[in-house]
């Protein structure tokens, strides 16, 4: 190769990675908030298929975590080759396992989880601009996480749902106050109400599930002094 076509290639990389860099879209409506102050940074090029197809609405975000914490978030960017994910992935750490990935859909209000894990390396990129590497959305029956205005209040499990809905309220000073909770279609058509008394000792409510309620995604809503609760289920 001589060196005009060698500084050709090189430029051509060059326009594609700064073409890259500025079609990002805003990151400003994402549900996650990054950890701040870490020293160490990984780059990560990535598209995110699901059903064997690539998963790409618009808004969609992909972020990265252990523990319940974000190490970094991103949405779609319009790559050289198309649509991908430039995540850049912090850490005060050379090294560290245990790292996962999620996938948000703004248009659906749903959190997806992805097969595939990863390790924490400084300075070592994952994937490339060109070729990105590859991940998968687990299955929307294991994926569909908890969408609830106050996470730290209202809980439903097994999610998805066989044969009850154990719903659980954590804020021990809900118990002995009257609760409603409701169950909608995913168009926002209420089913019935599945539940109105006062909670019980432990804060959790059990519903057997009914032979006319068919499998789909449902949502369950709430409202207990002046607080509301909704949230995502699944109906195996």
């Amino acid at each position: 190769m001589n060196k005009n076509n060698f500084i050709r290639i090189i430029f051509l990389c060059l326009v594609a990675f700064f073409s890259f860099q500025v079609n990002a879209e805003n990151t400003s409506d994402s549900p996650w908030v990054a950890e701040s102050g870490l020293k160490n940074t990984m780059p990560i090029y990535a598209q995110v298929y699901k059903d064997n197809a690539i998963f790409e609405p618009k808004g969609v975000m992909l972020g990265v975590f252990k523990e319940s914490k974000c190490y970094g978030f991103t949405s779609l960017i319009n790559g050289p080759t198309g649509n991908l994910f430039q995540l850049t992935m912090m850490c005060n750490n050379d090294k560290e396992d245990g790292f996962s990935y999620k996938v948000y859909d703004p248009n659906t209000k749903t959190f997806y989880t992805v097969t595939e894990s990863i390790s924490f390396t400084n300075g070592v990129a994952v994937g490339k601009i060109f070729a990105p590497i590859q991940l998968h959305i687990s299955g929307i029956a294991s994926a569909i996480q908890s969408t609830e205005i106050n996470p730290c209040s209202f809980s439903v499990y097994p999610n998805p749902v066989q044969d009850y809905i154990h719903i659980q309220f954590r804020n021990s000073g809900l118990i002995d106050t009257k609760t409603v909770i409701e169950l909608f279609n995913i168009t926002g058509k209420k089913i019935e109400t599945i539940f109105s008394q006062s909670l019980p000792s432990g804060g959790t409510v059990s519903v057997k599930r009914k032979k006319e309620w068919k499998k789909g995604l449902y949502i369950l809503k709430s409202e207990i002094n002046k607080q509301k609760f909704a949230i995502k289920i699944w109906l195996n």
